[in-house]
C-alpha cells in the first residue's frame, strides 16, 4: 500500500482498519462533511475517527483498484464495459444528488490543476494538450457545482467483482487553497476518462501503455 501512496502519506493496516497519516487535514474534513449523507457513505470507506498523532482511521475495503486491473490484468473488453458502466452509474447516482453552493471558479480548478501536473510529467503536448483543452471547453455545458470526490482516477476506485461493489478512496477535499467538498463533476469524469484514454494509469504506474 505504501508503495502506491503519495510521498506525504503513511498508511498502515491493523485487522480491518486502515490508519492513514497526512500532512494536511483536507481528506479528514471531506469524510466528516459527507458522513451524514447515506448515498455518499455507501460508496466510500467508513470513517472511524482521528488519532492524537494527526492520523485517521477508515474501514479496510475489499476489491482491487481499477488501475491495477487495467495495467496488470488481461480483462476482456466486454467485462470492462460492464465495470465502467457500474462505476459511472454508482458515481452519478451518488454525487449528482448532493448539490452545494460553488466556492471557486471550476474552470480554474479543472484546467490549472491538470496542466500543472501534466507539465511536471513532461507530457503536456500534442494529443494530450488537445484532449485537456477540449475537455476544458465542455465545462460550461455541465452543472457548475456539487459534492465530488475530487480525484476520481482508476487508482482511487476499488472494484470487488465477487459482489459488484464499488468503493472510492483518497478524496481530495481542497481546491485552490479552499477546504471544500464542492467541485465540478466534469473534473471527476475527465480524470476517470484520462486513466485509459490519456494513458494516466500507465504513466503513474511507470509501465508501458497497453
Amino acid at each position: 500500500i505504501n508503495s502506491k501512496s503519495r510521498s506525504h502519506n503513511t498508511v498502515s493496516i491493523n485487522g480491518q482498519v486502515v490508519n492513514k497519516k497526512l500532512d494536511n487535514s483536507n481528506e479528514v474534513s471531506w469524510y466528516k462533511a459527507v458522513q451524514s449523507d447515506n448515498k455518499v457513505k455507501s460508496i466510500i470507506p467508513q470513517f472511524l475517527g482521528e488519532e492524537s498523532n494527526g492520523s485517521f482511521n477508515i474501514e479496510l475495503c475489499s476489491g482491487t483498484s481499477l488501475q491495477d486491473m487495467l495495467v496488470y490484468d488481461n480483462i476482456r473488453p466486454d467485462c470492462w464495459s460492464f465495470i465502467i458502466k457500474t462505476v459511472v452509474e454508482a458515481y452519478s447516482n451518488t454525487f449528482n444528488s448532493v448539490i452545494e453552493e460553488p466556492k471557486f471558479d471550476p474552470h480554474h480548478m479543472f484546467f490549472w490543476n491538470i496542466e500543472k501536473r501534466l507539465k511536471k510529467l513532461g507530457v503536456f503536448s500534442g494529443d494530450i494538450r488537445h484532449f485537456v483543452e477540449e475537455s476544458y471547453g465542455m465545462l460550461p455545458q455541465l452543472a457548475e457545482s456539487s459534492v465530488i470526490h475530487g480525484d476520481f482516477h482508476f487508482g482511487n476506485i476499488l472494484y470487488d467483482a465477487s459482489c459488484n461493489k464499488v468503493k472510492l478512496i483518497d478524496p481530495r477535499g481542497e481546491w485552490c487553497g479552499i477546504q471544500t467538498t464542492t467541485g465540478n463533476i466534469l473534473y471527476d469524469l475527465a480524470k476517470f476518462y484520462q486513466s485509459f484514454s490519456a494513458k494516466y494509469a500507465w504513466i503513474v504506474s511507470d509501465e508501458p501503455a497497453n
